[in-house]
């Protein structure tokens, strides 16, 4: 158990020195951490995962694999621009107390946010 704890430690010491990669942590759980979904916990935002039984690992995932910028956030409600600013820059001010982002599904304002932070990273609950 020592070992396992030393290994997961000297990881996340390692990839927080080679970059912005975030954080690596979300509530009680960390990087690599795994939840049994009871089917109605919401553990991200509104989310709920609905698979009862299925098993979700805390995965941090290259910024790299989306391809959003705020515009997409303008796009989604057109003609709100002023509204959305609003909403992100209060995100922002939060944003290391945010749930990480769910497999699909809702998570754009968080990605751009994440991006526009100059992170590499960002958290995501992921099906396994």
């Amino acid at each position: 158990m020592f070992m396992r704890h030393l290994i997961k430690k000297l990881l996340r010491e390692r990839l927080l020195s080679e970059g912005n990669i975030g954080k690596d942590y979300y509530g009680g759980y960390k990087v690599g951490d795994i939840i049994v979904s009871d089917g109605n916990k919401p553990y991200t935002g509104d989310n709920i995962f609905p698979d009862k039984g299925s098993e979700y690992q805390l995965t941090q995932v290259p910024l790299s694999n989306f391809n959003y910028s705020r515009q997409d956030v303008y796009d989604n409600d057109e003609g709100y621009e002023k509204e959305q600013d609003h909403h992100l820059a209060g995100m922002k001010s939060n944003f290391n107390k945010l749930p990480p982002i769910p497999e699909e599904g809702d998570g754009l304002h968080r990605i751009v946010l994440a991006s526009e932070m100059g992170y590499d990273t960002i958290l995501m609950w992921k099906k396994i």
